[in-house]
């Protein structure tokens, strides 16, 4: 079991034996919307687990590359 989310407690647990921020991320997305079916969720969690990981990728390139492509975007 990678994580729990107990509903009546609002609490979530997670195992630290797997990635926290996906384990985290899938229990928040169980609590915030519990009528969602499992491959729902997973569905979600991969979506928004790797936009945050482009978003990373775009947020830490050195700032003279972004600008360079931006410039040229015109």
């Amino acid at each position: 079991m990678h994580g729990e989310c107990e509903y009546a407690t609002r609490t979530i647990y997670l195992n630290p034996d797997f990635n926290p921020h996906r384990t985290l991320l899938h229990e928040v997305l169980h609590a915030a919307l519990p009528d969602l079916e499992e491959l729902t969720i997973l569905q979600v969690e991969e979506a928004l687990a790797d936009s945050i990981a482009a978003l990373a990728r775009i947020t830490t390139r050195p700032a003279a590359a972004t600008s360079l492509e931006n410039s040229r975007k015109v």
